[in-house]
C-alpha cells in the first residue's frame, strides 16, 4: 500500500467489512485491491471529519456556500427556435419527429 495513502496516527482504521458495507450502500462494487486502497482513503476522510468536530463554531452562522455569491439570472428572451427539419437532420438518429437516444435505463443496466 502506498505509504501517503495510510491512516496516520490518531485516525480510525476501518475494517475491510466495513469498507465493503459503505460499497454496498453506494452500489458500488470495488475489487478486493479497491477495498485496500479505500480503508486507506476513508480512513483518512473520516480524520477529516474529527478535526472539523474539533471546531468552535459556536459564532458562526449556518451557511449553504463558503462565499457569498448568489445566482445571476439572465433574463428571457424570446427567439426564434431552429426549424424541427432542421433540428432533426442533426440528430443520430430520429423516428417520426422523435430523436432517438440510447437507453439509459433499465433491466439490463447494472449496478442499481
Amino acid at each position: 500500500m502506498d505509504p501517503e495513502r495510510q491512516p496516520k496516527p490518531g485516525q480510525s482504521e476501518l475494517s475491510e467489512a466495513e469498507v465493503r458495507r459503505v460499497a454496498r450502500l453506494a452500489r458500488i462494487n470495488l475489487t478486493d485491491a479497491e477495498v485496500v486502497a479505500m480503508r486507506a482513503q476513508l480512513a483518512a476522510v473520516l480524520e477529516h471529519v474529527r478535526v472539523l468536530q474539533e471546531l468552535d463554531l459556536t459564532h458562526t452562522a449556518p451557511m449553504a456556500h463558503p462565499s457569498d455569491t448568489t445566482n445571476q439570472w439572465g433574463s428571457d428572451n424570446v427567439c426564434p427556435s431552429l426549424p424541427p427539419q432542421i433540428a432533426m437532420g442533426l440528430a443520430a438518429s430520429s423516428a417520426e419527429s422523435f430523436v432517438v437516444v440510447p437507453k439509459v435505463f433499465g433491466n439490463d443496466v447494472g449496478g442499481a
